[in-house]
């Protein structure tokens, strides 16, 4: 399995998902992996009954997470045109 399972979308922008965390118990942890990785302009997140859902924006990327079912993944919304160098790097080592 990779690491990462990319799909394009009809626009060019591309949707990520990150194999291997899931569920509320990675929650945190993704979201400070996530941001001490890219440092970003604006980030939090929200806790309600149901679920708990965070967000991120830096540079053109869009990141989102959310424990709302044992079966969700980190998944991040990026355009790859709008990236600068360094963020490219972040994404595509």
């Amino acid at each position: 399995m990779e690491a990462v399972t990319e799909y394009k979308m009809k626009k060019g922008t591309v949707l990520a998902t990150v194999n291997g965390f899931v569920g509320e118990e990675d929650f945190y942890r993704m979201h400070d992996i996530i941001k001490s990785t890219l440092q970003p302009e604006d980030s939090g997140y929200s806790v309600d009954s149901m679920c708990i859902g965070g967000y991120f924006q830096k540079d053109g990327i869009s990141v989102r997470t959310s424990s709302e079912s044992p079966y969700d993944t980190l998944s991040f919304f990026y355009d790859p045109r709008v990236l600068s160098v360094a963020a490219s790097i972040v994404i595509r080592p």
